[in-house]
């Protein structure tokens, strides 16, 4: 029934899990699992043959740390192009700190994830099959679907699972809306397009930036891979042109922002108080795991990405912050600006506002199709067990595009759009500030599934990456996550909205998964043959049906 591609040994299948599994047949073809270590029946599953051409051999494995970590690149470098620089007002060394802080707490989460995707990458892990004689075989088989969603169902359970999922669909789609539009204000800014003709052509540019970037990734392949490539590196290069131009006009003594007329107590609170822009420097990283299909090497390549990515953005947050400290008119005007960038590349270089804003389309820009690339996948691996509407997973050719999942995120981010243009922008407004809350969700529950992880499945861990903080970078991450969203939640503007809002939604999908999706749910045939293994140890009694 099942479909293979690389046999590995039987003493390989043997050394995993502790304990040991068996399972057996029936006349039904149905495979019931007993764990050694407990002498219990666990469950029955159901496993029948996949469609996929991945789980018969035919691999689309193509991409490689390089690729992944610009993809990695593309899903945050919004957020030093734009964003960040409104806690500019708290001043330069209390925002320094800030960043810094919270710029530990993303690296140590991000350590947490590239073990998690280490161990379970959604691609090449071993399932052991054993029937009423012994062992029959064990395999290695390559997986199609991943991500925070996949690591919170094998750690904290199916309903959490879905939870993080929505979350994950709802700013995944929301983001790209507001970065297509983004990129549409700058076109229209550049063409010098305003008054009546802006609220005519501003929309066009947005809906036609948001058609190419939905074919490319319906194209997909190597062609999505160069193009998403070609363009992040582009989004660095101005970055760092920002940075190393600006040095022969900066004066960081003579702009910095020092207040020293404030108590310390005043200090430590702006310190702990503005952690929302400083979260746009970093948010992104966590959606890396769902390019596990697409790697060659999954557990190395995407777990070392997801460091490097880190790392550099890191680095990145120092220096964006260091200088634009340094240059005129200043981080208490520059708090204000829109495109943060724009007033330092036109006093380094001589350009127009015109000019400079036009350099910051290829960040916006690239980040608004990686995030297409993400929803892709996200939906796609959702309608594969059962918890949206099944015709969203369907794929075509021999990289497995998920086409439907790809339309329908876009359709909805059509309709984003259009609602923020010809209905209410306060409504597209509240809309993000939930998904900035949702985001939180996503970044609080990798520590959470991380410590549950180390505790549950610490031996089927791999030498490819372990964290070397471990249990502590994973404890102090969730502390100052949880600081960050709580600060979110009590000290941002319109917080009257977000509370109401994502309490809002968080019932709506709640609901629909009670009444509708948990009695659907399941398990797709490459999420049964990636997490056989960990719901055994988890001790779940689950029925898998697809």
């Amino acid at each position: 029934m099942l479909s293979t591609d690389e046999p590995i040994s039987e003493a390989s299948a043997s050394g995993r899990g502790g304990g040991g599994v068996d399972v057996f047949s029936n006349e039904n073809a149905s495979w019931g699992v007993r764990s050694e270590s407990e002498g219990e029946y666990v469950g029955q599953t159901n496993i029948i043959e996949s469609n996929n051409p991945i789980s018969r051999g035919q691999t689309t494995n193509m991409v490689g740390t390089i690729e992944i970590t610009l993809l990695g690149i593309a899903l945050v470098i919004v957020g030093d192009t734009a964003f960040w620089n409104t806690g500019l007002g708290i001043g330069y060394y209390d925002y320094l700190t800030n960043t810094i802080l919270l710029g530990i707490a993303f690296i140590c989460s991000s350590l947490c994830l590239a073990e998690m995707t280490a161990t379970f990458p959604f691609a090449g892990k071993p399932s052991i099959l054993v029937s009423n004689s012994g062992i029959l075989t064990c395999y290695r088989f390559r997986f199609l679907l991943g991500g925070i969603y996949g690591f919170t169902r094998v750690t904290l359970g199916p309903y959490f699972g879905f939870i993080v999922g929505c979350c994950e669909m709802l700013q995944n789609i929301v983001y790209c809306s507001a970065y297509v539009i983004f990129v549409g204000e700058i076109f229209a800014f550049c063409l010098g397009i305003e008054g009546d003709n802006h609220d005519k052509y501003a929309p066009l540019f947005a809906f036609a930036f948001l058609i190419f970037i939905t074919i490319v990734n319906l194209v997909g392949g190597r062609w999505f891979w160069h193009i998403n490539s070609v363009f992040s590196i582009l989004a660095i290069v101005v970055v760092l042109l920002y940075i190393f131009s600006s040095f022969g006009v900066a004066d960081f003594g003579r702009y910095k922002l020092v207040d020293h007329t404030i108590s310390i107590n005043q200090r430590v609170f702006n310190i702990f108080s503005f952690f929302a822009p400083t979260a746009w420097f970093y948010g992104g990283i966590e959606m890396l795991p769902l390019a596990c299909s697409d790697a060659l090497k999954p557990r190395s390549s995407v777990s070392r990405a997801i460091v490097i990515t880190a790392i550099v953005l890191f680095v990145f947050a120092i220096c964006l912050l260091t200088i634009s400290a340094s240059l005129s008119p200043g981080p208490l005007m520059l708090q204000f600006e829109i495109l943060p960038l724009v007033p330092g590349l036109m006093q380094s270089l001589g350009l127009t506002a015109e000019a400079a804003s036009a350099l910051m389309i290829p960040g916006i820009g690239i980040s608004a199709m990686a995030f297409i690339y993400i929803y892709g996948k996200q939906i796609r691996s959702m309608s594969e067990s059962h918890l949206v509407p099944s015709i969203l997973h369907h794929h075509y050719g021999k990289h497995q595009i998920p086409f439907a999942a790809i339309l329908g995120g876009s359709l909805l981010c059509f309709f984003l759009i259009f609602v923020y243009y010809f209905v209410s922008i306060d409504f597209f407004n509240g809309l993000v500030l939930v998904s900035n809350q949702a985001s939180y969700l996503l970044y609080i529950s990798i520590p959470v599934s991380y410590c549950i992880f180390k505790q549950r499945y610490d031996k089927l861990a791999e030498d490819e990456f372990k964290s070397p903080l471990g249990i502590y970078g994973a404890i102090y991450s969730l502390f100052m996550l949880l600081v960050a969203n709580f600060t979110v939640l009590t000290m941002q503007d319109d917080v009257e909205y977000l509370i109401p809002g994502f309490l809002g939604y968080y019932v709506l999908i709640s609901l629909y998964y009670f009444l509708w999706a948990m009695k659907r749910q399941g398990f797709s045939p490459e999420e049964q043959k990636v997490l056989f293994s960990a719901y055994i140890i988890n001790g779940k009694t689950i029925q898998w049906v697809y």
